[in-house]
């Protein structure tokens, strides 16, 4: 019975660590599009005539 327990254990941390893991890579997506963007507004304030 213990085994069993700690098998549903072991599997619920699998789980967790595989969404842990997809969560990591979807942050990390979305802090490279707002890098992206970031660049793209300072290219437009460099651009822009209020600057010059």
């Amino acid at each position: 019975m213990l085994h069993l327990k700690n098998q549903s254990f072991q599997t619920l941390i699998d789980e967790n660590r595989q969404q842990i893991l997809g969560n990591k890579e979807e942050i990390e997506q979305i802090y490279k599009r707002l890098d992206q963007k970031a660049m793209l507004n300072d290219k437009r304030d460099a651009n822009s005539p209020a600057r010059n």
